[in-house]
């Protein structure tokens, strides 16, 4: 009995050494399998989509509401005809622009990719490849974010605010229609 309670004691003693010897799963595991692996299915979709993919929270979040919402909640905000069409123009023309450099920026998420599967990367090519997708994703940023600029310059104030209680942003700091920068103007062009 000794023994075994002794061999016991050793055992379990020992047992920590060994789990801590088995290194942990990367977060990465099971993504092997991906075309690109540096980008999730679903980020991909949505560059196909001209989805906005957070692209336009600093807009979003400050008080400058965004076309897509904005056509959404039209009738709860509400929106005036003159409004309606020019925002689905900006929508429009925001998701266009989105769909052309978000299929660039695959073209160049997948030459990275390759590059490194096929073992035909340096810093040279690595340098260029990187500056290409970084510049893209800024092109990216830029159009969601200029189209909540255009969109945000046909409304009044009112509308911000009821855009922003039904998004449920008024009360958290994102008063966007008061010292932010922006005229909310009302114009309807």
């Amino acid at each position: 009995m000794r023994i075994t309670v002794l061999t016991t004691l050793v055992l379990l003693m020992g047992a920590p050494a060994i789990a801590a010897d088995s290194p942990a799963p990367s977060p990465y595991a099971g993504e092997e399998s991906r075309e690109i692996k540096a980008l999730a299915p679903d980020f991909i979709k949505g560059l196909k989509e001209g989805a906005g993919l957070g692209f336009a929270k600093s807009a979003e979040l400050n008080g400058y509401p965004g076309p897509a919402h904005l056509l959404e909640l039209q009738t709860n905000i509400p929106l005036n005809a003159a409004q309606t069409q020019a925002i689905v123009a900006i929508r429009d023309e925001m998701r266009s622009a989105s769909i052309a450099l978000g299929d660039q920026l695959l073209i160049v998420e997948a030459a990275l990719e390759a590059a490194f599967r096929d073992r035909a990367i340096d810093q040279a090519k690595l340098s260029d490849l990187t500056l290409q997708a970084g510049a893209l994703r800024a092109q990216l940023r830029a159009a969601h974010l200029g189209a909540h600029i255009q969109a945000t310059a046909l409304l009044l104030p009112q509308q911000i605010h009821r855009y922003q209680v039904l998004r449920g942003y008024a009360g958290n700091g994102a008063d966007g229609h008061k010292g932010n920068g922006h005229k909310g103007g009302g114009h309807a062009h």
